[in-house]
């Protein structure tokens, strides 16, 4: 399946979304500290807070709607198709 991305700071997020969902316990301080980190690089700077919360919205969306899934976690063919992406 073919995944399209508005700009790389919104494909970079899917990227940490899968990191997060990666060991299939996806806690809630797990995705705090890995966004909370994630939100000071530089391809992100230029967000304001209500941009980059909606840009994550976005990027979970995308990566729970359109990749595949094998109870948990992205199966190696989602992520094969998202680093394509």
């Amino acid at each position: 399946m073919r995944i399209q991305f508005k700009n790389p700071a919104q494909a970079f997020a899917a990227l940490a979304t899968v990191t997060v969902a990666a060991d299939q316990v996806c806690t809630l301080e797990e995705r705090r500290t890995l966004f909370d980190q994630t939100r000071h690089l530089e391809i992100f700077q230029d967000l304001s807070q209500v941009e980059f919360a909606r840009l994550l919205e976005d990027a979970v969306d995308i990566v729970y709607t359109t990749l595949p899934w094998d109870e948990y976690a992205v199966t190696w063919q989602g992520i094969a198709d998202l680093i394509e992406a």
